[in-house]
């Protein structure tokens, strides 16, 4: 079904022999021309915003285990300083343009953020291989993407999301950090509130 500005736009063209007689009783041909050529830039405009979807989950924290090593000894809490428990509520969101990736997850409470990370697509290589997904592989960065799996690693850690059923998604969070010798595992379900994941892998899926 066309838009309304495109259907604006079919009117203009189907009714050029009326615009035409319009002209000749004192209406000017670069009216015409103008007002055709702006209609066609807000066309492309709104083409261009539609190449952005954002989308987001409300994620619970259903388990976490920090293990570090001190003086020798293998430690073991229950969460990082200042960081989300068992039971804690999270919100996942994601930015998805057709020139690259934004993923977030932050406590809904405490708004500690677990993970920020921006993908630019130029600084790296964007490739379907035979299995299903997209695969992104940065300098730093590489992400697996379709419309019930998502996969980012990185230098500090990994994060897995998978969809089991309809709009529900569980995953494992992985957090390494080697100046303190510490690890962390959560494992999360969450589910959508803003489903943009099939909108999302079409932006990604028309660049290949």
């Amino acid at each position: 079904m066309p838009t309304p500005l495109e259907g604006v736009i079919a009117t203009l063209v189907n009714d050029t022999p009326t615009l035409i007689n319009r002209i000749n009783k004192g209406l000017t041909m670069k009216f015409f021309t103008t007002t055709l050529g702006m209609l066609l830039s807000l066309l492309i405009t709104s083409k261009a915003i539609a190449q952005q979807v954002n989308g987001s989950m409300d994620c619970k924290v259903t388990g976490n285990v920090v293990i570090s090593s001190e003086e020798g000894k293998s430690k073991r809490y229950s969460s990082i300083k200042d960081g989300s428990k068992e039971g804690d509520k999270l919100t996942f969101k994601y930015t998805i343009r057709n020139s690259g990736l934004f993923l977030s997850l932050e406590n809904e409470f405490t708004k500690h953020i677990e993970l920020n990370t921006i993908f630019d697509f130029k600084d790296g290589k964007l490739e379907r291989p035979k299995s299903r997904g997209l695969i992104y592989t940065g300098t730093y960065n590489e992400v697996t993407f379709s419309e019930d799996y998502i996969r980012l690693e990185n230098s500090f850690g990994k994060i897995f999301l998978s969809r089991y059923y309809k709009n529900d998604w569980h995953g494992i969070y992985l957090m390494i950090s080697a100046m303190e010798l510490t690890t962390q595992t959560m494992t999360i379900n969450c589910r959508h509130n803003n489903d943009q994941m099939e909108s999302g892998y079409k932006i990604y899926s028309r660049k290949l």
